[in-house]
């Protein structure tokens, strides 16, 4: 016969699992009735969310696989200075934190799959969404401390600082303009 054998397309070979879960999981969204999507409205930018943190949390563990590298070859010359246990216990760090990420992907995607298929409810989305919320919203926050440390040391001479100096330790008096947290609860 004349078949000509076909291959995977370069870019689907090649894609990062968070990627292919994201897109599954936004895939199986759109497919769900109207009133399911209206139930997890906010599905969506949970899982571009997840996506975006995994993307950069798998780049940053291949940063220190780079850096892993170049210690370990200053180690090999002779220069010990302990940089490369540092750097693999954070390679080890942000690898767990990469897993953990996926894993949630990966739990939503399913989630919908048990939706489309009956044997669970939007409720049941609902709760690995909440989760998954809660998780993307803990892993910003340590993205942005990461980012906010590598400005630092790039800048020293920037206050990035959020404690503030021993001299004015007391927060300040709120201003008569604006309402104090306590008045606003």
């Amino acid at each position: 016969m004349g078949l000509s054998p076909r291959g995977a397309p370069e870019q689907a070979v090649h894609r990062p699992t968070e990627l292919a879960l994201g897109h599954a999981a936004t895939v199986l969204y759109r497919a769900l009735s109207d009133p399911q999507r209206r139930d997890l409205g906010e599905l969506p930018n949970t899982i571009e969310r997840l996506a975006e943190q995994a993307a950069r949390m798998r780049q940053r563990v291949e940063e220190l696989d780079d850096l892993l590298d170049a210690a370990e070859a200053s180690r090999e010359n002779g220069q010990t200075d302990g940089r490369a246990t540092d750097l693999r216990q954070a390679k080890e760090v942000w690898q767990q934190r990469l897993s953990k990420t996926v894993a949630s992907l990966e739990t939503i995607r399913l989630g919908l799959l048990r939706l489309h298929s009956g044997s669970e409810g939007v409720a049941s989305v609902t709760t690995d969404l909440d989760l998954a919320r809660e998780m993307a919203e803990h892993l910003e926050r340590l993205l942005q401390a990461r980012s906010e440390v590598e400005e630092s040391l790039r800048n020293p001479s920037t206050p990035q600082s959020v404690i503030p100096p021993a001299s004015s330790a007391a927060p300040p008096a709120p201003s008569s303009d604006r309402p104090s947290r306590r008045s606003a609860s």
